[in-house]
């Protein structure tokens, strides 16, 4: 359901980014990748003021009514306050309008020195016609992701 959930294609990604505080870094790195060479990685140093950061992906192919599950392989570094980070999932209407609540996982604050798997599971709203999967940072430190499932 995920286009280029691993971060390898470097052309026509369909991850795009957020980010409140633009010296917030979200980056695709070389060679610190779980499974291949490259992932998503969001920075925020400790001369920022802590923000919400998020690599984003649109998707169409939900099932109304349908189960899902989103995980993703996860290591943090320098984790000092705020909230970690999480895995997340907002539906929309046919007009763009938000429907349901948005699922997402409890925030991870605790350093992981390796890549661990992390996982929300919930349902599609019936009136969902797309969703927005969210990769999330709002702490200082370091955020790698890679591997994204959703099925």
């Amino acid at each position: 359901m995920l286009f280029n959930a691993d971060f390898e294609n470097k052309v026509a990604s369909p991850w795009f980014t957020f980010q409140q505080n633009p010296s917030i870094e979200l980056t695709t790195p070389i060679n610190q990748g779980f499974s291949d060479s490259k992932c998503a990685r969001i920075d925020q140093s400790p001369q920022t003021v802590v923000a919400w950061s998020n690599w984003k992906q649109t998707v169409y192919s939900l099932t109304p009514g349908g189960n899902f599950e989103l995980s993703a392989q996860v290591r943090m570094t320098n984790i000092t306050d705020g909230h970690g980070m999480s895995l997340g999932v907002s539906f929309f209407d046919a007009n763009g309008q938000p429907v349901g609540q948005s699922i997402t996982s409890p925030f991870q604050t605790m350093a992981l020195s390796t890549f661990e798997k992390q996982t929300v599971i919930g349902q599609v709203p019936m009136l969902a016609r797309r969703a927005e999967v969210r990769l999330t940072q709002h702490d200082h430190g370091s955020v790698w992701f890679d591997d994204i499932e959703l099925i």
